[in-house]
């Protein structure tokens, strides 16, 4: 009998209590405080991004990361704390007799736990996970309180970045609900992941590539980079992202400098001193302000070399790549100098055997710049390019109903369609207009005022 009663708690794939159990202990606990006059606190966690891990490699390595991760929840609480499995990848903590600030060093504990832990298999995955804390009795009495004031709180995680918790509330007001169209499901852009899934690929070979994805303003490239950054995380490559600027397009090494600046900021002053003097000094003269001194170099390495700031470049992109796999992003490159292009023509030359992938973003119509590397690259055998068209009307319909969370009228999405020209950004800038300025009100459901006019 006890064995049948405790599977009927357990849930089967990642051993913690199962949601059915939950609100029965739940309402325990609240009747234990009730009759202390006691604290406790509930966790309501939700693993980032955890969608893209069965969308990318099946729902059997899904199921793997979840009792994994059941395995890590437990390991980081006390032998008091009960840890439940809510549902898909949402997971719920109750912690007795534990305040406000206590519960959020625990979640902060559990947060720092994943994000530094890779889950094993094949591939294996790296995930962070987002924590919404209510603390009984200050933020209900009532099970339904409580957790709803927790739901709200992963909520405001989720918003303000995710791999965070959030233990006090923003004051948010109902008519001016928060749509962030960039956490939204990536709407008809499957083929375009697909084939860059299959393309990220070459990392595990140990091979590099070039990417390119153009496209009209508006349509979404910006966007589909940072789903690849989240593909990429996921199986632990990093990702550098730099945007070219039109302002200062014929600055030489422009581009060039400011992914130099980047890789400074994440990897720090070292892996530019891991490479030979004579190297040094040619980053040093294009960059002199991330040498915290003048370096004294021999004169004979005193006359400007292009080779030389090349392959010093390069040597440099070959060492943090050492540790896997690297995404060098160039959004709106159609902006880039020339002397950085000739340098990408230099690296197409030399990829051999490193792990790094080059991706620019471009606008369709090419500068000559774009159509001289597109020319100089296209040959090579890990080549691809992807062109992002605006979205169908159905389409439309669909990130109109992610974003709003009900169905909109069907003259509102032939409306936002004939305005945007199918154009995901723009439709985003489109409805925040409208809930800036009242024609969209939120009123427990969305209140659509003359939007025509």
């Amino acid at each position: 009998m006890q064995k049948n009663e405790n599977f009927n708690i357990i849930d089967e794939l990642t051993g913690l209590y199962n949601r059915r159990y939950l609100f029965l202990r739940l309402d325990e606990e609240i009747k234990r405080a009730k009759r202390k006059d006691g604290v406790f606190s509930l966790f309501l966690l939700d693993l980032d991004y955890f969608k893209m891990v069965n969308d990318s490699f099946g729902h059997i390595r899904g199921d793997e990361v979840l009792k994994e991760f059941g395995t890590l929840l437990k390991s980081a609480l006390r032998d008091s704390d009960l840890a439940f499995r809510y549902g898909g990848d949402e997971f719920v903590v109750i912690l007795p007799d534990t305040e406000r600030e206590h519960a959020k060093r625990v979640a902060e504990r559990i947060i720092e736990r994943v994000k530094n832990y890779t889950f094993s298999g094949e591939p294996p995955v790296n995930l962070s996970v987002s924590i919404g804390i209510s603390v009984f009795p200050y933020d209900g009495v009532t099970a339904e309180s409580i957790f709803k004031v927790a739901d709200r709180r992963l909520y405001e995680a989720k918003r303000k970045g995710r791999s965070r918790a959030v233990h006090i509330s923003e004051v948010l007001t109902e008519r001016s609900p928060y749509i962030s169209f960039n956490e939204l499901r990536l709407i008809g852009r499957d083929y375009h992941i697909d084939q860059i899934k299959k393309f990220l690929g070459l990392l595990s070979e140990e091979q590099g590539g070039f990417l390119f994805i153009k496209g009209d303003r508006g349509c979404g490239k910006t966007r589909l980079l940072r789903e690849i950054t989240k593909i990429a995380e996921l199986t632990g490559y990093r990702s550098i992202y730099i945007k070219a600027m039109k302002h200062v397009e014929g600055l030489p090494f422009n581009t060039v400098k400011d992914i130099l600046k980047k890789i400074y900021s994440v990897y720090g002053p070292d892996v530019f001193f891991q490479i030979p003097e004579a190297y040094q000094l040619e980053i040093y003269k294009l960059l002199p302000e991330i040498f915290t001194y003048k370096p004294e170099f021999e004169t004979k390495f005193l006359t400007s070399s292009p080779y030389r700031l090349f392959r010093a470049i390069l040597i440099i992109f070959e060492n943090i790549a050492r540790a896997g796999g690297i995404l060098m992003m160039v959004d709106d490159a159609h902006w880039m100098d020339r002397k950085s292009v000739e340098f990408f023509q230099y690296a197409a030359s030399n990829l051999q055997s490193m792990q790094i992938i080059f991706i620019f973003s471009y606008i369709s119509y090419k500068t000559r710049e774009i159509e001289e590397l597109l020319k100089f690259v296209s040959s090579l055998e890990n080549f691809l390019e992807l062109e992002v068209l605006p979205l169908s009307p159905k389409e439309v319909e669909s990130l109109l109903w992610e974003a709003l969370r009900e169905k909109p009228p069907d003259d509102f999405v032939n409306w936002v369609y004939d305005k945007t020209g199918g154009k995901p950004a723009y439709t985003a800038i489109l409805v925040k207009a409208l809930i800036q300025h009242n024609v969209l009100v939120w009123e427990g459901g969305w209140r659509f005022g003359d939007y025509t006019t």
